[in-house]
């Protein structure tokens, strides 16, 4: 479960790395879920 955590951060700053695109809230939903 750690690693599966560990996951989610690198994808939270990919996320917000990322610009202001129309993508940024499917990934939200994703993460969300």
């Amino acid at each position: 479960k750690n690693v599966e955590e560990q996951t989610n951060i690198e994808v939270e700053k990919e996320f917000i790395d990322l610009p202001s695109d129309p993508k940024p809230p499917v990934y939200k939903g994703q993460k969300v879920n």
